[in-house]
């Protein structure tokens, strides 16, 4: 199967008809779709609007850049004017959205078609309202597809769209990227506007794209980033050329900061081992490697959950009141946010800032931070469709932190296991330094096949 990078190429240039290609993955789609459930509401005749739209003006020389007459989606909480925007929630399936949001509009404004949108956990947290369907991991339907971004990965890792949006308020481009072995990116806090995004946690909410290949997410990114006077944390901060440093694919000159206690400590030996051998490939290919000492959140978990639950509570005020009935396990956060004290966020607020000045002070003497993106293999699921992580320590230790440090991330598959599960490898930036760990994915993924893999008996050799 064609990456987006290849299929827009092959669009742009009239060899490929964006209305091919939207009913080949809508067929995909009506086929593979009912036992994978990354899809909660598919937008078939609309999206085949949309191409036959894209491919008159491509044929009339109005081509508007990669991303014109390729399909992809998006994540059920952000707003598409006209159709409903649930959260992956009982209590938000009947509303449609009277607007675009943001992301939405300029992945349009871009040319993109949208197939649909794509399944999540409730309200984007760790759980699975019950009267919802589940995605299902295309590498092992038994196996944990990561968090409220599952969707996403699984649509991505099946061929069932072309690239997708995610979300990541602890890890959610990060674990469904890593369990899915897909690419994602997590940009920089208010790179990416939120408007029209159903929030988890307005201090820790995040949007980035996924797809199969680091260009293919730059590509994405470049079209998503920009300031937003509509989001109030947007940053106006130059977006750079995200695809541009993809296809420079270069390791030269870069510092790669490694700490090798770090990335084995509490870490499947698999995952460590799949890690430890994709940072040695980027040495092979001109990356100067630095040992450092990564620091670490005080109180990890504890620290998040105060964080989450309280803005969740903010966020929910007026619907849980109402609908309280109609909600999930979700409910359990916001009764843990009631017995959160004002001193209790303060405190949280004030380890999230400590972390991040720590890290500053390692990306004083490196450019980039490699780790894994999640500490385990895709875990086995439970009978709600959350991972069962019994026994496996801190596995959301490489992802929280950097949701308060506010840093840039991509992950990029690095290996399978004997049992063939996947692992990823995380890179870490500094602020609004995208296009540094995107080139240096790049040249990772120009010199590895493990990006190119993909999940058996799905049809996409």
């Amino acid at each position: 199967m064609k990456t987006l990078a290849e299929a827009s190429e092959l669009i742009g240039s009239g060899r490929l008809s964006p209305v091919e290609a939207t009913e080949e993955l809508l067929r995909r789609i009506d086929t593979l779709d009912l036992r994978l459930n990354s899809y909660i509401t598919v937008l078939g005749d609309r999206a085949l609007d949309r191409a036959r739209r894209a491919e008159a003006e491509i044929a009339s020389g109005g081509h508007l850049g990669p991303l014109h007459g390729v399909p992809v989606a998006v994540k059920d909480l952000l707003d598409m004017e006209g159709v409903r925007t649930t959260a992956g929630a009982r209590a938000l399936r009947d509303p449609v959205a009277d607007r675009d949001a943001t992301v939405v509009r300029r992945l349009e404004d871009a040319g993109a078609v949208i197939l649909g949108k794509l399944n999540l956990t409730e309200f984007a947290m760790g759980w699975y309202h019950p009267e919802m369907t589940v995605p299902s991991n295309p590498w092992a339907q038994d196996r944990w597809a990561g968090a409220s971004s599952s969707g996403t990965g699984v649509a991505v890792a099946a061929g069932l769209a072309m690239a997708g949006i995610g979300s990541d308020t602890g890890g959610s481009i990060r674990l469904p990227s890593a369990c899915c072995a897909v690419t994602g990116i997590k940009p920089t806090f208010g790179l990416v506007s939120r408007h029209g995004v159903f929030p988890l946690a307005n201090s820790l909410d995040t949007l980035g794209p996924m797809a199969r290949s680091v260009e293919d997410a730059a590509i994405m990114l470049d079209a998503m980033a920009g300031f937003d006077p509509a989001d109030p944390v947007s940053v106006p901060a130059a977006a750079g050329d995200y695809a541009a440093a993809a296809r420079r694919a270069a390791a030269g000159g870069m510092r790669v900061g490694v700490d090798r206690g770090y990335c084995e400590r509490d870490v499947d030996p698999e995952v460590g081992r799949a890690v430890l051998a994709a940072i040695d490939t980027l040495g092979d290919i001109g990356a100067e490697l630095v040992e450092v000492e990564v620091p670490a959140l005080e109180g990890e978990l504890e620290t998040w959950e105060t964080i989450t639950s309280v803005d969740a509570l903010m966020c929910h005020r007026d619907l849980y009141a109402e609908r309280a009935g109609e909600y999930g396990p979700f409910a359990q956060l916001l009764e843990h946010a009631k017995s959160q004290r004002p001193e209790d966020y303060a405190a949280a607020r004030d380890r999230g800032r400590a972390f991040a000045g720590r890290l500053r002070r390692v990306f004083e003497e490196v450019d980039v931070i490699a780790c894994p993106s999640l500490a385990v293999l895709p875990v086995p699921i439970n009978d709600d469709g959350t991972g069962n992580f019994e026994g496996t320590g801190s596995w959301y230790r490489f992802t929280i932190p950097y949701n308060f440090s506010r840093s840039p991330t991509v992950s990029v598959p690095c290996g399978l296991s004997e049992a063939g599960l996947p692992a990823s490898l995380q890179l870490v930036g500094r602020h609004f330094e995208e296009g540094t760990i995107i080139e240096l994915a790049a040249a990772y993924q120009g010199a590895t096949e493990w990006h190119r893999m993909h999940p058996p008996g799905l049809g996409m050799e």
